[in-house]
């Protein structure tokens, strides 16, 4: 028996949307990688600094460096080494992007059930992405 198996509208939507974002996120990551190792914009830790910090435990590398945690990467995008990040939160960011398109299209398109699954995950990729859910210590 020979089945042929046929995507649906919004696995195509989303497919189409998670490529597009892909090949533009690994674009920037390649992008801003070589205005990092070509120090056209200066990094936060010098290159040729940073392997006599890679055996400190995480707590000295901090204070050390004055490397930020949490969502203060932000305020370093004017540094070479985080600037890298804008990358990194593209992938990280697309699958989101991907739920909120179908979001819209299962909204325009009134499918109940699948809003209300799509619009659920997104509601938990926020608060995850929000860091106001917090888990362990």
């Amino acid at each position: 028996m020979d089945q042929k198996y046929e995507n649906l509208d919004n696995q195509i939507l989303y497919a189409g949307v998670l490529k597009f974002l892909a090949n533009s996120g690994l674009v920037l990551l390649f992008l801003t990688f070589f205005v990092y190792m070509l120090e056209i914009v200066e990094p936060l830790v010098p290159l040729e600094e940073l392997p006599q910090y890679w055996n400190l435990p995480l707590h000295e590398f901090l204070e050390k460096t004055g490397a930020p945690t949490g969502w203060q990467w932000v305020n370093f995008l004017n540094k070479g080494d985080y600037l890298n990040f804008l990358g990194l939160v593209f992938f990280i960011g697309a699958t989101g992007v991907c739920y909120a398109v179908l979001f819209f299209d299962f909204l325009w398109k009134k499918k109940g059930m699948y809003l209300f699954l799509v619009g659920t995950e997104l509601i938990f990729i926020i608060l995850a992405a929000s860091n106001l859910l917090k888990v362990g210590h």
